[in-house]
């Protein structure tokens, strides 16, 4: 049980610590966690309701599933990479503010991805400007980044995930239509139901067997 708290101690602490270092990617975290315990709470939600018939859940527990994932998925992708992007409008000098433009200057580099970029960047200024220019760039860059991130995150769940999910769901409402399609009951005389309509698709009276008529040639007592 000890073992288990200072597992648990400890994951809380690197949250802790990237909430405070790092909050755009923080609060991206936060997001995906969410969105994983949503829909693991609908899967099941599902999973475990009498009322619904196992025929139904057997399509919406996967189509749950497909919504989990793509909801999970295109958040961290899209909130990551509008997340970077809006730090590397700092770390690049394409947006600066006015304190930092003349110590930054001169700066040059050839790093690309954002923690070494940043290293660079916070070093120069440590080397030719002030600690309130340091600071400065710090909140410039984490509040760039959260910025960024927070449009990221609108886009994705307003605009992407909907369309994403609902293709999702039709491919997987395709498939379920197909197989009942497939396991349609077969009529010895008229061939395959059509489900669409509830009529045999052989037969012109798909609701008269040939059978009602045998005999009737025979029988002399049947008026009409």
């Amino acid at each position: 049980m000890k073992g288990l708290n200072n597992f648990c101690q400890n994951i809380l602490n690197k949250f802790c610590q990237q909430g405070i270092s790092d909050r755009a990617n923080f609060l991206k975290n936060i997001a995906v966690i969410g969105w994983i315990l949503s829909s693991l709470a609908q899967t099941c939600a599902v999973i475990f309701n009498d009322k619904i018939p196992s025929k139904e859940k057997r399509f919406l527990v996967p189509q749950e599933i497909f919504d989990g994932l793509a909801n999970a998925t295109l958040f961290w992708f899209i909130t990551s990479k509008a997340t970077d992007f809006g730090k590397k409008l700092i770390l690049k000098k394409i947006v600066l503010p006015k304190s930092l433009v003349n110590v930054m200057n001169d700066f040059t580099t050839k790093a690309k991805d954002i923690p070494k970029l940043k290293e660079k960047f916070l070093a120069h200024i440590k080397k030719y400007g002030t600690k309130e220019n340091l600071k400065t760039a710090e909140m410039s860059i984490e509040g760039m980044g959260v910025l960024s991130g927070i449009t990221g995150a609108i886009f994705a769940n307003n605009i992407i995930t909907p369309i994403v999910r609902n293709k999702l769901a039709g491919i997987c409402q395709k498939k379920e239509m197909d197989r009942v399609k497939e396991n349609a009951p077969l009529n010895p005389y008229y061939g395959n139901v059509n489900i669409n309509t509830g009529f045999y698709s052989k037969s012109p009276h798909p609701l008269i067997k040939p059978s009602t008529f045998r005999g009737f040639e025979h029988n002399i007592s049947m008026k009409i």
